[in-house]
């Protein structure tokens, strides 16, 4: 195992990255090209596509306030269905959290 990290660091630091990437929403998607299933490398994925998906719908609900609190544009039946939309977002999320 030389040249390979104790895996609590290795957890600590992509614990850290993905922080880091939930309190930065605007960070660049990562690319993952042919990943081995069920390996640590694929977990990782899996878990910061999950902290992508959080915070690009936490900017869509700031969106929705945004439309809420301007009365008018939208009709109650467009906003209804966009809350549709956001539950299905957070439910399918907290699946693959679960999941994980």
């Amino acid at each position: 195992m030389i040249g390979r990290e104790p895996k609590n660091e290795r957890q600590r630091r992509a614990e850290a990255k993905a922080r880091e990437d939930l309190e930065n929403p605007l960070s660049p998607n990562v690319e993952i090209i042919a990943l081995e299933e069920g390996s640590e490398t694929m977990a990782a994925a899996e878990y910061l596509v999950l902290i992508d998906d959080i915070a690009n719908l936490k900017q869509d609900m700031k969106r929705f306030e945004d439309k809420i609190d301007a009365p008018g544009e939208e009709s109650m039946e467009e906003l209804l269905s966009e809350i549709e939309s956001l539950k299905i977002r957070l439910f399918d999320i907290e699946r693959r959290a679960i999941n994980q």
